[in-house]
């Protein structure tokens, strides 16, 4: 279940809130007094006039509030979410019921959505994603891209976390929920995810925020519609790099650049941070990650990454690698294909084939004066005053370019 806790004054005050604070207060003291959750099988046989009864709407409350501890699911908040789909014929709006029955379901749809987005169907966490829900979430200020990260904390395969994030990407580029006051610059989420991804970035991690200060459209907008609109461009841009899924919490996982914790008050240099988790990685998570080389590649491409970082990695690469092992070298072997790709030359000459010794070697004079104390943490004196995002000088003097053997 999510981590982040809704409590019940939380969901009472997003499902009523028409009624005043003391109104609000009676209806969780009564829901926690006398509220019973339901199962997946005591909810069999709900039908839409039942959900005109107090008691059962605050029975669904109680229900939902437990559902983040239960550490099984039988399947009954989707059972939930499914029932105000069938009786709605999937539109979510519910003109056979009382106005305030009515805006308790509308309601109750992104509410049980957002508190279980992590055990939902893809399905389902496209629809919150890609209509009018999104800005409710904002609304609401949910902590959308914890949610929305939490739906990728379980998941083995990156394979799977790829697809995933790309039905979730696609609903956003298709929302057409208008964001913004009529002529303050209002136009539709997939207009603005658009602006985003052909605004050219200098720093790529932090494509959002340089949008964010840089867009005359944006700065038309008022501040709230502003805030939603850059907590919106941040789950999306995360979701387009991957980077969502690559900064699930834990000692042994790798953050995506961009996004550390800075947890000892001094300044992160997110490519440093990134190298550090890296090298760091127990060898099963190292060869997840490797395994997945293609995005490796991509993101290095992405971030705009330079000769001198690149060799960095490889050196951690070198470090990290076991030659001996016949899947990590055909993966080290397609992220030099897929760098090839991007421009990257002789990179195929780092690591090859030592006939004599029947294995495969790294080329140690391109690696010549690379230590783990110089690479993983370079000293404060080798850098410049570039600002955050900070260079390097190459302990080697003179950075090659990737795959040429540094020269004497």
């Amino acid at each position: 279940m999510n981590s982040s806790m809704f409590s019940i004054p939380y969901i009472i005050g997003k499902l009523y809130p028409e009624e005043s604070v003391e109104r609000k207060k009676q209806l969780s003291d009564t829901c926690l007094a006398q509220a019973v959750d339901y199962s997946g099988v005591s909810w069999q046989g709900a039908t839409e006039e039942m959900m005109e009864d107090e008691m059962v709407q605050l029975n669904i409350i109680r229900t939902i509030e437990l559902s983040q501890y239960n550490a099984a699911d039988d399947g009954i908040m989707e059972g939930i979410m499914q029932s105000l789909e069938e009786w709605s014929s999937g539109q979510i709006v519910f003109p056979k019921r009382t106005p305030q029955t009515a805006e308790f379901l509308e309601r109750l749809y992104p509410v049980i959505g957002y508190v279980n987005f992590s055990t939902l169907s893809t399905v389902r966490q496209s629809f919150l994603l890609g209509g009018r829900f999104l800005l409710f979430g904002c609304i609401w200020e949910v902590p959308l891209y914890a949610v929305v990260e939490s739906a990728f904390e379980t998941v083995a395969f990156v394979s799977t976390q790829k697809q995933m994030a790309g039905f979730m990407r696609i609903a956003m580029e298709t929302n057409q929920q208008p964001l913004g006051t009529q002529g303050r610059g209002r136009k539709s989420i997939a207009d603005w995810v658009r602006a985003l991804k052909e605004f050219h970035a200098v720093r790529v991690p932090e494509k959002v925020t340089d949008y964010m200060e840089n867009s005359l459209e944006v700065q038309r907008l008022a501040a709230d519609d502003r805030q939603m609109l850059e907590k919106i461009l941040t789950v999306y841009y995360a979701l387009e790099t991957g980077f969502i899924y690559r900064d699930i919490q834990g000692g042994d996982s790798v953050p995506p650049p961009g996004f550390e914790k800075n947890t000892n008050g001094k300044p992160v240099d997110f490519y440093d941070a990134f190298l550090d988790k890296l090298y760091r990685l127990e060898p099963k998570r190292f060869a997840e990650w490797l395994s997945d080389y293609a995005a490796v590649a991509r993101w290095l491409d992405l971030t705009g990454a330079d000769d001198i970082y690149i060799r960095r990695l490889l050196f951690v690469l070198k470090e990290k690698i076991d030659v001996s092992n016949s899947e990590q070298i055909s993966h080290v072997v397609g992220l030099f294909e897929e760098l090839e790709k991007l421009g990257a030359k002789n990179i195929n000459e780092v690591m090859y084939f030592d006939e004599q010794k029947g294995s495969f070697v790294w080329d140690e004079e391109f690696f010549a004066g690379m230590t783990e104390d110089v690479i993983i943490n370079p000293p404060p004196s080798q850098k410049n005053a570039q600002g955050s995002q900070t260079q390097y000088i190459d302990v080697t003097q003179v950075a090659p370019t990737i795959g040429q053997k540094p020269t004497s």
